[in-house]
């Protein structure tokens, strides 16, 4: 007979002991007995391999300034055994190690400081482990911008030079664009009123 713990754990059994002669004890001819239970517990073995509840775990919208150690998402595996903790560990993914895994929770942390400009999303690779078996899981965690940048002028002639009534209608002296890494937004300001400025492509 082969036990599975994880089929029936426990056995509740009864023996009875019988002698060969019938018993002075009793008139009907019956032979003395005694009886005795036990309960037989079977013993953990680690034959099962930890496995995730999801194969493809997604988490959006993490702001790029969360907070160090700010709770991200969480990864769960289950395994029958029960005498084999599961332990947790990024193996592939993590860029710059921008995130940590708590290896007896499978929490997601923040490790250090994200950058939307530099890294849009992450696919981590995160393992489970009982000291004998493993298993895997994707981890994919997308990044939402904030306005962290500020506007920043590209290179324009500053010093237009033009003669005095020979001004034409529409024509673009300089141009000049304030570009901002949150988007490509454009901010323009003019401090003369003898000019009229295009709030769209930054002509003069």
């Amino acid at each position: 007979m082969t036990f599975d713990r994880e089929q029936q754990d426990i056995y509740n059994v009864k023996v009875i002991a019988t002698d060969n002669s019938p018993s002075a004890l009793f008139k009907t001819g019956e032979h003395n007995k005694g009886q005795q239970a036990f309960t037989i517990k079977i013993a953990d073995k680690n034959d099962n391999p930890p496995r995730f509840t999801q194969k493809v775990y997604t988490h959006n919208s993490v702001y790029e300034n969360v907070n160090i150690n700010a709770p991200i998402t969480e990864v769960t595996a289950r395994d029958l055994d029960t005498e084999n903790p599961v332990t947790y560990s990024i193996i592939s993914g993590n860029t710059d190690d921008s995130f940590y895994i708590e290896a007896t929770t499978g929490k997601i942390r923040v490790n250090k400081p994200l950058d939307y400009e530099k890294i849009t999303k992450y696919n981590l690779t995160v393992r489970a482990f009982d000291g004998l078996f493993n298993d895997t899981a994707q981890v994919e965690i997308f990044i939402e911008n904030v306005n962290d940048n500020p506007p920043v002028f590209e290179d324009f002639d500053k010093n237009p030079t033009i003669e005095e009534e020979k001004l034409v209608e529409g024509k673009v002296l300089t141009q000049y664009f304030s570009i901002s890494l949150q988007n490509f937004h454009f901010l323009n300001k003019l401090y003369y009123c003898s000019f009229r400025l295009c709030n769209y492509c930054g002509g003069l």
